[in-house]
Formats: structure tokens, C-alpha cells, sequence
């Protein structure tokens, strides 16, 4: 055997044990599950997409805790003619929520918000996707810090077209 094959060889062994080693430890206060898988919406020729990003901005599942993570929410109109979604409120068409395990509600990026009672149109060309945003900082409703586990971030359709068909959430862990 060359010395090249060889050490191909040696390099993913080693990172096989380094791997397996790794699966082994875990944390002395319990294991993680998995977080809920994302679910997607749909409403006629529109979808949305649920995504978080870390500070770095790159999309992830598993945050430390205490880091602050932005959701966010991707509409797009797969179809070929234009699409309109009109919301109750210029808010936003869409609010965010984080739900803990138990399903309990702990953060909303609307808490504490008061909106005018408009209606406010978003106007999609074929193709056209639109993202909403939030950020949060893992701060509960009332002001205290969130523990660790799983968690649910859930964008929610406020429009009147859909009437809740494109809300859309990931799962996602908090280390």
C-alpha cells in the first residue's frame, strides 16, 4: 500500500473514532431529542419556508444558549400569474412565536405591540419570493432566560387570502 492510500486510510479512521467518541458524550444534565422537523405552508400557488440563522447569519438548527437567532419566513408565488396577500394590520403579514417542548407558548415578536387597524397589501410577480424576519434573544415574554432543549419557531400567516395555510415552523435547539 502507497504512503498516500495510507494515510487517507489512518485520516478517516481516526475521524470515524473521533466521531463515534463524540456520539458517546453527552452532557451529565441529559440527552437532547431531535427538535420538531420543518413543516411548510401552502396556500394555491404560494409556499413558505421557515429558516433560522445564527449571528453569523448562517441557517442552523442547534443555537448556545444565550445567543441571539433570527427566523425568518420565505413566501414565494410558484405560479405563473400575479398573486396578492392582504393583511388585517401593517404590522406584518406575518408574526413569529417560539414554543417550548410542552407546546407552551414563550416568546412572540408581537408581544407588547399595538398596530393600527389597516390593511396592507404584498404583491407577488411569478416567482417573486418575499421574507419576513425576527429576531430573538431567547428572552422569555415576562424577561427571563429561556432553558435549555428543544424549541419551535413558528411564522404564522395573518393574511385573509389564507387564512393560516402558509404558516410555517422549524424545530431547533438550545444548548
Amino acid at each position: 500500500m502507497n504512503t498516500r492510500v495510507l494515510s487517507v486510510v489512518i485520516s478517516r479512521a481516526v475521524l470515524l473514532a473521533m466521531a463515534l467518541t463524540m456520539l458517546g458524550c453527552g452532557d451529565e444534565g441529559g440527552a437532547i431529542g431531535d427538535p420538531a422537523p420543518a413543516v411548510a405552508g401552502r396556500c394555491g400557488d404560494l409556499s413558505s419556508t421557515a429558516m433560522l440563522r445564527d449571528t453569523a447569519t448562517q441557517p442552523t438548527m442547534t443555537f448556545p444558549r444565550g445567543q441571539k437567532l433570527s427566523m425568518e419566513v420565505a413566501v414565494t408565488n410558484n405560479g405563473s400569474a400575479n398573486a396578492v396577500l392582504t393583511a388585517g394590520d401593517p404590522c406584518t403579514g406575518v408574526s413569529f412565536e417560539v414554543t417550548n417542548e410542552a407546546g407552551q407558548r414563550v416568546w412572540g415578536n408581537r408581544d407588547g405591540m399595538s398596530c393600527e387597524q389597516l390593511v396592507t397589501d404584498y404583491r407577488f410577480t411569478p416567482g417573486q419570493t418575499i421574507i419576513w424576519k425576527a429576531e430573538w434573544t431567547q428572552q422569555t415574554t415576562s424577561g427571563g432566560s429561556v432553558s435549555r432543549g428543544n424549541y419551535v419557531a413558528r411564522a404564522i400567516d395573518k393574511t385573509f387570502q389564507c387564512g393560516g395555510a402558509l404558516t410555517a415552523s422549524t424545530g431547533f435547539t438550545i444548548q
